[in-house]
């Protein structure tokens, strides 16, 4: 039973001792995501091999890691070595915290370290004697088991002194990861590093369970900001492609606009030179009827006045009545429409005067007009107004023939 503290402790001296840069918002991030592994629940045991040819040494190791029920006291087949290890002869009983399997030749451990990685059981650490014939020796047993796991700590066990740790650590790295246990074994010494190592390789475990938690939240941060980011450049291109749009219908406007104008001021342009035309038009129509009228009165009529004093029967005298009466119907409406100029007669007004002048009644100017009776009536009122004939007696017909006359 391991209390979630003294991890956080355990966590903390494993930074320090292995000089892992980290600043003190990422320890407790760390720490942090610590609350999701349950440390203070019953684990699994620490798994522990031994590889040595000397059958004594692999007792001896089960003996004072994994004794189960039995009680160390006096072991007959270790040869007196009990007081020297244990002091007295006092029954001391352990709990078991390691599953401790042992091998005499190294291949047979490389086996079992295959198995245990595969099937998720791996060893914490891994005790190897350096020689063990007549198999593979430890170092190269070591190099094999490093191919297999890269986190199980590896005790060189040896009771010669010809070995090279530099050159041993160089054959199966990393340096911290390879330690070395010299012969005579001593029961604090094996149960020392079996704790702390199996320590530390719990705690890198945790820490890269963490690792690989914080991992796959930064992956899915990055993911989502990914997205956004991907979000965020589209409607970015949107309000882009929006804005541009915007910017082509604007200029398009400001050119019809432009268009519009130039129209509207050729338009300006045409009805000022139409109105112009229009004077121009009714000047020289003016003109014509002037003439015309000045060619019938002053010319042609005095003629057929001189030409009718003259000795011509009675026929002849008939033509030259109905000349005159036709050639002054001619000039009439043009005199009517000068003098209703001068009143300001409406279109309307000089229509019904030249039919009144005619001799149509109101009832016949309706009808050809196409007008009501009350309406023909309205417009007479009218002309007499602008007449200014105020006796009612006075006869519309008459007066217009004598406007026509002058």
């Amino acid at each position: 039973m391991y209390l979630y503290n003294d991890v956080k402790y355990l966590v903390a001296i494993f930074l320090f001792a292995t000089h892992i840069n980290i600043d003190i918002l990422s320890l407790q991030v760390l720490l942090m995501a610590m609350d999701n592994i349950i440390i203070d629940s019953p684990r699994e045991k620490l798994r522990i091999l031994v590889c040595d040819d000397e059958k004594e040494i692999l007792s001896f190791f089960k003996m004072v890691l994994d004794p189960g029920d039995k009680h160390i006291d006096n072991v007959s087949d270790l040869g007196g070595l009990e007081e020297d290890l244990f002091g007295d002869s006092e029954q001391r009983s352990y709990d078991s915290a390691y599953d401790v399997s042992c091998f005499r030749r190294g291949d047979e451990g490389l086996v079992a370290v295959q198995e245990g990685y595969s099937n998720g059981r791996p060893f914490a650490v891994a005790f190897i004697d350096v020689r063990m014939p007549p198999g593979p020796d430890g170092i190269t047993t070591a190099e094999e088991i490093r191919k297999i796991d890269p986190f199980i700590t590896i005790v060189m066990v040896t009771a010669y002194e010809d070995i090279d740790p530099v050159a041993i650590s160089a054959q199966v790295p990393p340096v911290d990861k390879i330690l070395y246990l010299q012969k005579p074994l001593h029961i604090q010494e094996i149960r020392q590093f079996s704790s702390s190592l199996g320590e530390k390789w719990l705690v890198e475990r945790r820490l890269a369970a963490i690792n690989d938690e914080l991992d796959e939240r930064v992956r899915l941060r990055t993911a989502e900001l990914a997205h956004v980011n991907n979000a965020l450049e589209k409607e970015i291109q949107e309000k882009t492609s929006t804005a541009e749009a915007l910017r082509i219908s604007e200029e398009e406007l400001r050119n019809k606009s432009q268009d519009l104008q130039e129209s509207n001021i050729a338009l300006k342009v045409l009805l000022r030179q139409r109105e112009t035309d229009k004077e121009e038009i009714a000047a020289e129509l003016k003109t014509i009827e002037e003439n015309m009228v000045f060619n019938v009165n002053d010319i042609t009529i005095p003629f057929l006045d001189k030409l009718a004093g003259t000795k011509l029967n009675e026929q002849q005298r008939e033509y030259i009545d109905i000349l005159r009466t036709n050639l002054e119907d001619i000039v009439a409406p043009i005199l009517l429409k000068v003098t209703g100029d001068a009143l300001k007669f409406t279109p309307s007004e000089l229509h019904i005067a030249n039919l009144i002048k005619q001799g149509k009644t109101t009832k016949e100017i309706a009808s050809l007009l196409n007008l009501g009776i009350r309406t023909i009536e309205f417009h007479r009122a009218n002309i007499r107004k602008k007449l200014k004939i105020t006796n009612e007696g006075e006869n519309l017909k008459t007066v217009l023939l004598s406007l026509s006359a002058s």
